[in-house]
């Protein structure tokens, strides 16, 4: 069973933002207390108290002794708000409970071990970060222990296979995975079509439509005499008719 947790707070009257923020600035948490039968009670407490408190326990939902006054009263974190850059405090919501009633409530899961998948290139998907278990408040563990130190690229872990303490029993489906190694993402690399190659373009004075059977007739015409005159020497000689004698 963890070490008892023992914290002070004092009643306030006054509420609303203006005073909200001036508690805060004074370092006091602006809080409430409830529980079963009973009135809400609004509360202010040391911030550093409570931030010196939560950072000796695994989670939020640990059990605590809430002095008010004279008395004290077992409760539990129900609600922490925190600034969302600063992580500052900005109010707190105890809920008193009862020692001898069975309640449910999330437990942290702290990872134990390196596991050799992740050696390997693997990576670790952690899927899970609470599990929801119900016991008595003074069964409550503060965390519950995952090792690793066995998985290979592949493996996972579920719920069905932690082993609780006696008196916890988990809430959640037990089929639930908390973490698996996975195997490396390798980025497929597009393979780009290649590029035709083309013959460059020869930039030059472009021909009017006609331009060039003009050419061509008129070389036609030059070229026309000349072949006749070859024409005429390759001929043989015609024989020259002879006077025919006379009677």
């Amino acid at each position: 069973m963890p070490e008892e947790i023992f914290i002070t707070a004092k009643p306030r009257d006054k509420t609303g933002r203006g005073e909200t923020r001036r508690l805060r600035n004074s370092g006091f948490i602006p809080a409430i207390i409830y529980g079963k039968g009973l009135d809400t009670v609004h509360l202010t407490l040391s911030e550093r108290e409570l931030s010196k408190t939560l950072s000796k326990v695994a989670g939020e939902s640990v059990l605590m002794n809430l002095k008010v006054g004279a008395s004290s009263k077992p409760v539990i974190i129900k609600e922490l708000q925190q600034d969302p850059v600063t992580n500052q405090i900005l109010h707190v919501d105890f809920q008193v409970i009862l020692l001898t009633e069975k309640l449910k409530i999330k437990v942290p899961i702290n990872i134990k071990g390196e596991a050799p998948g992740v050696k390997a290139g693997g990576i670790l998907d952690h899927s899970l970060r609470e599990i929801e278990v119900e016991c008595l408040p003074r069964d409550i563990p503060e965390k519950i222990e995952v090792n690793i130190s066995n998985l290979e690229i592949g493996d996972a872990i579920h719920i069905k296979e932690l082993i609780f303490s006696p008196g916890v029993v988990p809430v959640d489906d037990k089929e639930i995975s908390i973490l698996s190694i996975v195997p490396p993402k390798v980025e497929e690399v597009e393979v780009l079509p290649e590029e035709e190659v083309t013959e460059p373009e020869v930039i030059g004075r472009e021909k009017k439509e006609g331009e060039g059977k003009e050419e061509e007739v008129e070389e036609g015409k030059e070229q026309a005499p000349a072949k006749e005159k070859e024409k005429e020497k390759a001929a043989p000689e015609k024989p020259k008719d002879r006077a025919a004698p006379s009677s």
